[in-house]
């Protein structure tokens, strides 16, 4: 049966509704931090074996990723060492920018492109061009003057011994038209201060020729030059007997003289200056 309470009661019973109050605080309190689930510890030291099945990532890729310095981790040694807590981190990061996680090579679209250095055409004006040309004739001018003019010494060391100084003049003169038009049709010698045989001719004619242009002058126009040069000594023989310019010689006293990989110069004075 409750009493019932008089005024002088009341500062019982306020203590009392207190000490209940704070007991159900404490209870409250109590019972709170039992359901609260406890925090992990998740700085946890992870090896990149480890970390690559935490985040799924391949090897290859995570090891890229390492080198590259996008994943946090540390190197005390030769070892990366990861820490869970950071990779969630990282993991948080790149969810609010998406970067793929795997090595595939982007496309040809996704690739930067690659300026190379824009370099300014070479541009060659009508001037250049006739400079060029100007010299390029110069030269081949001047090594056609340098084989004439060996020609015509060897011409006048060689044929003196058998003419006079007025044919050979005639002689040199001829040559020397020949050198600039091979279709020229020398004035007949038909006299010799020594007598001469129509081999020891031909190979004059092929000694000459072959420095004043092998392949411009053919096998008919030396002979054409020479039996209509000298007639007498080529009286009775005709071009099959001829062809043969190298043909030998008993009484040789013009040999062949074959040039020494397309040069101009003769043996003759090639031997006596090394002596």
């Amino acid at each position: 049966m409750n009493k019932e309470l008089t005024f002088n009661d009341l500062p019982m019973v306020v203590a009392q509704l207190r000490d209940e109050v704070v007991g159900m605080k404490q209870m409250i309190i109590s019972l709170q931090s039992q359901n609260k689930p406890h925090k992990a510890n998740t700085h946890i030291p992870m090896s990149v074996e480890e970390a690559s099945a935490y985040l799924k990532m391949p090897m290859a890729t995570l090891y890229m990723k390492l080198g590259n310095g996008s994943i946090p981790a540390t190197k005390p040694g030769k070892r990366y060492c990861l820490y869970q807590d950071e990779l969630d981190k990282w993991l948080e990061t790149n969810r609010k920018n998406p970067v793929p996680l795997t090595a595939e090579p982007a496309t040809e679209q996704e690739q930067p492109k690659q300026i190379s250095p824009q370099t300014e055409p070479v541009k060659y004006s009508h001037e250049d061009y006739a400079k060029c040309v100007e010299a390029q004739e110069k030269e081949a001018q001047e090594e056609k003057e340098k084989r004439t003019r060996a020609v015509l010494d060897y011409v006048h060391r060689t044929m003196s011994r058998f003419l006079y100084e007025e044919d050979l003049s005639k002689v040199i003169e001829a040559v020397k038209e020949w050198s600039n038009d091979t279709n020229y049709t020398p004035i007949a010698i038909n006299r010799f201060k020594e007598n001469v045989e129509n081999i020891p001719l031909r190979h004059f004619v092929w000694n000459i020729a072959e420095r004043l242009g092998k392949r411009d002058y053919t096998m008919a126009m030396r002979i054409a030059f020479i039996k209509t040069l000298f007639p007498k000594p080529f009286e009775g023989l005709d071009y099959s007997t001829l062809k043969n310019l190298k043909a030998p010689c008993s009484n040789d006293v013009i040999p062949i003289d074959e040039p020494d990989n397309g040069r101009h110069d003769f043996h003759d004075v090639t031997e006596k200056t090394s002596e």
